[in-house]
């Protein structure tokens, strides 16, 4: 990874004008990195009327990114997009920064979904491996707060979304491009803004560097092309597979598929991309069939919370998107109650509404915003069992269990995001837990 040259620092009798634009988890942590320059004179910039650390200014309202804002530098939070934010000044990040100054090499992960898990499985390996690892990024802490504390020969696991990528100028030294399908499309433009985004992450890499993607995965093969890093696509028998059922790396046999610990064969792509980017610092075998083995997943990602009277209760509220909601379809067999629906993002349900179609004994509970069109999905598809509950959380899950006769497995699935009805996809994970609780 090529490094940019660090920013120039600044007499601190010339103070420069900092404004940080949104002040959220990464805003807050972006404060507590800048408080600590002495040239910095901060303005924290929001469109919500937040609450700031005394004697520091704001600008805040719904309009407030609207009109030219005259500062020196604005460090802008992941969701805002640069194009939003209108200034003469330098347009930078917490990320961007970061990238700038860390001292370790930086695996950097991406893709609609898997990246979580991923990235904390590579962590996990490397960890049981011996290695000394910081897990940042959406998934661990914000990356600014663990910079003080890295060392050059450590190593930095970095879960990056499109939004991280956006004006990211810089690449991680081992790029990790995981399932790529349509989403946050009423954020960016359009899909080819997604895409480019997403490329970043490989975009400036070096013929030393390397990219790992998913052979299966069109778009994730496309963003992963863009760069000059060796290409290492999985499944492949020169990187990693699973050929009869054991899991190998380069040849090596490290442990059958039937000892991971992750649920679900959609995660086998996950595992196959984690063995062969941590294989590139540790080729510890048995380190690695132990982490594999041992790890079971993010909370909220197919999690069984409960079973009650022959119904497994499944939380999967991390699932936002269509293709995540079809995994966690195939995951359990027997019969299912699905719960769908929730904010729009742009998605497309016809894909879904075939898995329903196809599969046996399985219905659907709509709820939220998107209910509707999931609805017309459904209809296309030629499937019927489905219903509309538009009360909370305890009727949602009462409707579930209802259709299955005392047995089965309920799965908060949503396939779309949480904000028209929760806090945030946690807070529908809490909500649902509290709902089965009471049942």
């Amino acid at each position: 990874m090529g490094l940019m040259q660090p920013r120039q620092t600044h007499d601190s009798s010339q103070r420069l004008k900092v404004a940080i634009a949104g002040f959220d988890v990464e805003g807050k942590a972006n404060y507590k990195y800048l408080s600590q320059r002495p040239d910095a004179e901060i303005t924290i910039i929001d469109q919500k009327d937040v609450e700031v650390p005394a004697g520091v200014s704001k600008l805040t309202g719904p309009k407030v990114f609207e009109d030219e804002l005259d500062f020196d530098e604005i460090w802008r939070t992941p969701g805002l997009a640069p194009g939003k934010l209108k200034t003469s000044g330098q347009i930078t990040s917490g990320t961007i920064e970061f990238f700038r100054q860390c001292p370790a090499k930086i695996i950097g992960v991406t893709g609609t979904k898997g990246k979580g898990t991923t990235a904390s499985l590579i962590a996990r390996i490397l960890e049981t491996s011996g290695q000394r690892v910081h897990l940042v990024g959406n998934i661990g802490r914000p990356a600014l707060e663990s910079l003080p504390s890295i060392q050059p020969n450590d190593l930095v696991v970095f879960e990056l979304s499109s939004f991280q990528l956006w004006d990211l100028k810089q690449s991680p030294h081992i790029a990790v491009v995981v399932m790529v399908e349509p989403d946050h499309l009423d954020v960016h433009k359009d899909m080819d803004d997604y895409l480019n985004a997403k490329s970043n992450i490989v975009r400036w890499q070096s013929a030393e560097d390397a990219a790992v993607f998913l052979s299966g995965n069109e778009l994730s093969a496309q963003v992963a092309n863009s760069g000059l890093g060796r290409k290492l696509p999985v499944p492949d028998t020169a990187t990693a597979q699973i050929s009869q059922g054991v899991l190998s790396v380069q040849g090596q046999d490290i442990c059958p598929a039937e000892e991971f610990g992750l649920l679900g064969e959609h995660n086998h792509a996950n595992v196959l991309a984690a063995a062969i980017a941590s294989w590139q610092f540790s080729q510890n075998a048995e380190a690695m069939a132990e982490a594999i083995r041992g790890f079971k997943g993010l909370p909220h990602r197919l999690q069984l919370i409960a079973s009650k009277n022959g119904v497994d209760f499944v939380d999967d509220s991390i699932s936002t998107t269509p293709t995540s909601a079809i995994a966690a379809l195939r995951a359990f067999e027997g019969p299912k109650s699905i719960i769908l629906g929730g904010s729009d993002k742009g998605s497309e349900f016809d894909e879904l509404a075939t898995e329903l179609a196809s599969q046996q004994q399985v219905k659907a509970v709509l709820i939220g915003q998107t209910a509707p069109k999931i609805k017309r999905a459904l209809d296309r598809a030629g499937y019927e069992d489905y219903e509309m509950v538009s009360g909370g959380m305890m009727e949602i899950v009462r409707t579930a269990v209802a259709s299955l006769g005392g047995n089965g497995t309920v799965l908060l699935s949503p396939a779309c995001a949480s904000f028209d009805m929760f806090d945030d996809y946690q807070d529908r994970a809490d909500k649902f837990r509290q709902a089965v609780q009471g049942l």
